[in-house]
């Protein structure tokens, strides 16, 4: 299945709106994610519709413009992307928002791991 991507997709989804617990079901498409070349950005969409999944409207809402957030923790300019993200009226607009920022990142662009963005705010609470 994994040599045809969009029936493993189209599988994946399927499976999914039967039994949305079903972690088997992911696998295939876990998988393909890790080996393939845009690993971040499917890993991002993949949460972002569990959200979708899990949550009524509002909630999903709130949900994805704080995960869109921590996300793009320590891009450049990543202040502006927040306030833009939080005036969005719903998780569509707050994903394309998103995207077009992620798009137009340069690629060479350092992005610190969790552990240094969590070191980097420990030394700004430790000089206030």
């Amino acid at each position: 299945m994994l040599e045809q991507p969009e029936a493993a997709l189209e599988a994946y989804q399927l499976a999914h709106q039967a039994d949305p617990d079903n972690e088997d079901a992911a696998l295939p498409l876990a998988r393909r994610y890790v080996d393939g070349a845009n690993y971040e950005a499917a890993a991002i969409a993949a949460h972002l519709d569990l959200i979708d999944d899990r949550f009524a409207p509002r909630e999903a809402l709130v949900q994805t413009k704080k995960h869109l957030a921590r996300y793009a923790a320590g891009w450049s300019e990543a202040r502006t992307l927040r306030g833009e993200l939080f005036a969005q009226p719903n998780t569509a607009a707050a994903r394309a928002l998103f995207a077009r920022w992620a798009e137009s990142s340069r690629p060479d662009e350092a992005r610190p791991t969790s552990a240094e963005t969590q070191q980097q705010q420990q030394q700004q609470q430790q000089s206030a």
